[in-house]
């Protein structure tokens, strides 16, 4: 129920007040003085220890509030209208109370407006009480805190990750070939082998970038733990085979000074792009080729001996578990535009991806495509944890030099697959993609940091 309360309004500016400032009460005892436990501060000019110098107080009749002078001293005097008080005062609307050696004057206002509340502070017009704006400022920000903190930490919902998954698709390697180029400009098939259940994901961005992982379009890169290396040995993989050929031949005709047909031989996957779970239809036929990539830290490798020279191309850098994999990505420019369809999926930036990762145990969520017991693709969303962090320290030139480290179940089919994390209010974005399990700690899966792709793009 509202009430009859009165305002002080001060006059003149100074150092805890602006003038047009007020302070509003009704039933609370309010003091008035230089020391910290005043309700109103006044500054203290003069060579004394602060005091309390008044207060205000409900008269015993209800009917109104009476100000009391607290200190004896002359230099704490208190006046109003003019004329000091004799240590009690019965206040009337319109009243200015003044003090000794202060320029400050408050002005008491009786005000019966309906806006007095329950707790004896209401809100005034022009600047109304500071500290109450004060403190509703810090309570506000708090709150926004709160929730932007909530934002921040919630998991992706159902509508989001079917807005991702629009864009997230099955990559699929139809066929190799090991392809001779004449310097004529002539090309002959040296060799073909058709391919059957190597599949991966990739999934489109909003800048229009087709993103997967590089062993997804180039599967003699699958090399397990153990594959023996041998191209007469029908137990290596064909594409093994023929790859370790077409590297070989290379360095060979590169050392040899004698040769004068300057023949290239390359490896070329020839590639489709579905999205099983709606018709199974083919989107779009490309080859290996066609996809950007960075062979700059692959590894030639050495095996035999003088008479039987096996070279081999690696991705896997070893020089520890988690720098490995960083060149097992690629991409492919300009895809909305063949797909003739919008990405959803925001790539972070280099500096948006050392800032997300800057935290163990972030949650992560992990998209792909896997077959399940029907043997039908479906995709599947997996939640996951970061599990080692990338700080300006592991970067070169500002890009993340270390791969993403996590956990998570992932299946078959998950490689090339988006890493996602919530940026806040920016919204979620994509900061790897899937490239290979440890093969010492097997629940640790690795991601490329999708920042390699600002790097590539700006290789050039």
């Amino acid at each position: 129920m509202s009430k009859t309360y009165y305002s002080l309004r001060f006059e003149r500016s100074d150092a805890f007040h602006k003038a047009g400032d007020q302070v509003a009460n009704a039933d609370n005892t309010l003091y008035i003085g230089q020391t910290d436990s005043c309700d109103i501060r006044i500054g203290n000019e003069s060579q004394y220890e602060d005091a309390a110098i008044a207060v205000i107080e409900k008269r015993a009749d209800g009917r109104g509030w009476k100000l009391i002078s607290l200190s004896p001293y002359k230099e704490h005097e208190v006046r109003v209208n003019g004329t000091p008080i004799n240590h009690v005062h019965f206040l009337s609307h319109g009243d200015r109370i003044a003090f000794e050696g202060q320029r400050q004057e408050l002005t008491f206002s009786i005000r019966d407006d309906g806006m007095y509340n329950a707790t004896g502070i209401v809100a005034m017009e022009k600047r109304g009480n500071r500290p109450v704006i004060a403190w509703l400022a810090v309570i506000s920000v708090a709150l926004i805190g709160f929730a932007l903190l909530q934002l921040y930490k919630s998991p992706m919902s159902k509508s989001m990750k079917e807005k991702a998954m629009k864009s997230v698709y099955q990559i699929e390697v139809n066929s190799v070939q090991l392809i001779a180029f004449h310097d004529d400009g002539s090309t002959t098939i040296v060799d073909s082998v058709k391919i059957e259940n190597e599949f991966g994901t990739a999934f489109l961005t909003t800048d229009g970038c087709l993103v997967t992982a590089r062993h997804c379009i180039e599967p003699w890169l699958n090399l397990p733990e153990g594959t023996k290396m041998d191209t007469a040995d029908s137990s290596t993989p064909a594409p093994v085979r023929m790859a370790l050929k077409a590297t070989t031949l290379n360095i060979i005709a590169q050392d040899d000074e004698n040769d004068s047909t300057h023949t290239h031989w390359q490896m070329i996957s020839y590639c489709s792009l579905k999205k099983p779970d709606i018709d199974n239809k083919v989107l779009l036929r490309f080859t290996s080729t066609d996809f950007i990539i960075d062979d700059s830290r692959d590894h030639i490798m050495e095996y035999g001996d003088f008479d039987h020279q096996y070279f081999w191309r690696s991705i896997k850098v070893r020089p520890s578990r988690t720098d490995m994999m960083l060149g097992d990505i690629a991409f492919l420019p300009h895809a909305d535009s063949l797909l003739h369809r919008t990405g959803t999926i925001k790539m972070a930036s280099k500096e948006e991806v050392v800032k997300l990762c800057d935290e163990a145990n972030r949650d992560l969520v992990i998209m792909g495509r896997t077959p399940n017991d029907a043997n039908k693709d479906q995709l599947i969303s997996s939640e996951a944890n970061l599990m080692l962090q990338i700080t300006e320290a592991n970067c070169t030139e500002g890009y993340p030099n270390m791969v993403i480290a996590h956990d998570g179940k992932i299946g078959p089919g998950f490689s090339g697959g988006p890493v996602m994390t919530r940026a806040g209010l920016l919204g979620w974005r994509v900061i790897g993609v899937v490239s290979v399990i440890d093969s010492k700690e097997k629940d640790w899966y690795y991601s490329v940091p999708i920042s390699e792709i600002e790097r590539m793009k700006n290789s050039k």
